[in-house]
């Protein structure tokens, strides 16, 4: 199976282990990967992050939700460990509408669907996997996870369908301003004598 994950580093490795890093400031939504099979079975996930809570991880950017489209579902998995349709808060194990939802030890959310992926969450730790199962692999997959299989390595798929080899403009077209916030490409940071914060790069 081919694997996407993502890292406290603020790196997604593709399925075809090519290496993105996600340097977006303010609130941002990354869309991960979208697979459809037909008009009605397709899914998507997107990756919420915004600054940090913890001031020890001051200048960091934090995994805040995972937002899963299921056909006509919007689920949204959060880093307090609850998962959320229409603002309810669902009560976990699940299995509805060709998904499977559980929650492992107060630290890991793991979202398994029919159309042939599975999702796992753990905000505590800043990381998350999508894992493409072989049973998908006939599906068009999209987004910056890129697709799984040998003639899609380093192929950089824009939304609308065009290739590019220039990483910077990929990520950006897969990036939108999450929830009416701002999502600003990083600073470099400057330090200054005395000013240590927010100078570890």
């Amino acid at each position: 199976p081919c694997m996407c994950m993502g890292s406290s580093t603020n790196h997604v490795v593709r399925f075809d282990g090519l290496p993105l890093r996600l340097d977006g400031e303010g609130s941002c939504s990354y869309t991960l990967f979208t697979i459809s099979k037909s008009i009605t079975q397709s899914s998507e996930v997107k990756l919420h992050t915004g600054p940090c809570q913890d001031s020890e991880k001051y200048n960091q950017i934090c995994m805040k939700a995972m937002e899963v489209t299921h056909g006509e579902y919007k689920l949204m998995l959060k880093d307090d460990m609850t998962a959320m349709i229409d603002r309810e808060v669902l009560a976990l194990p699940l299995q509805f509408a060709g998904m499977e939802l559980v929650r492992y030890g107060g630290v890991m959310l793991q979202l398994k669907s029919d159309l042939g992926y599975v999702l796992t969450f753990t905000p505590q730790s800043n990381e998350f996997t999508i894992t493409l199962l072989s049973s998908a692999a006939s599906g068009h997959t999209f987004g910056l996870c890129g697709a799984c299989g040998e003639e899609k390595v380093n192929v950089m798929s824009l939304r609308n369908g065009s290739t590019t080899t220039n990483q910077p403009a990929f990520i950006s077209d897969w990036t939108t301003a999450a929830g009416g916030g701002a999502c600003l490409p990083k600073a470099e940071a400057v330090c200054l004598p005395g000013v240590a914060m927010g100078c570890q790069t």
